[in-house]
């Protein structure tokens, strides 16, 4: 067997380590505008659609659902916003490679608020609240129909 096929963890190691101080650069910006976000309280959503390089990025608060690029780019998004976040308005285009776009994306961040309970119960209180209320109130008006047309 050669051996310079067979790579040991010192070499992919020292490999690594040597690529991050030779670029000098420590992540990617597509990365690290990804972690940035989900540890705001965005949601990835991976694999929607046809387009294979970008993610969706979907926040359960008052704060505008965004597209992240391959290439770095975050962009908000593009399709139907839910009910409680049109009137939002959203960001322009954060570009990527641009220091003073990298401080303007963080600035954003910094403006992200946290989720409140009534944000992050809002799917449960509309399948297991509401719609049952609904369906129960509209079941009623047609046992008080129906009673009425028996009664006659």
């Amino acid at each position: 067997m050669r051996s310079d096929l067979v790579e040991t963890k010192e070499r992919v190691s020292a490999v690594l380590v040597g690529t991050e101080i030779v670029d000098g650069q420590a992540e990617s910006p597509v990365l690290e505008r990804l972690h940035a976000l989900v540890r705001k309280g965005y949601r990835a959503e991976i694999g929607l659609g046809a387009d294979t390089d970008l993610v969706v990025l979907r926040h359960v608060g008052r704060t505008p659902d965004l597209v992240l690029h391959s290439d770095g780019v975050v962009e908000p998004y593009p399709g139907r916003w839910p009910r409680h976040k049109r009137s939002i308005e959203p960001p322009q285009p954060f570009r990527a490679g641009d220091v003073a776009e990298q401080l303007r994306f963080m600035r954003f961040l910094d403006t992200i608020p946290k989720p409140s309970l009534r944000d992050r119960t809002r799917r449960f209180r509309h399948k297991y609240i509401y719609l049952p209320l609904v369906v129960a109130i509209l079941l009623g008006v047609h046992l008080a129909f129906t009673a009425m047309l028996v009664a006659d």
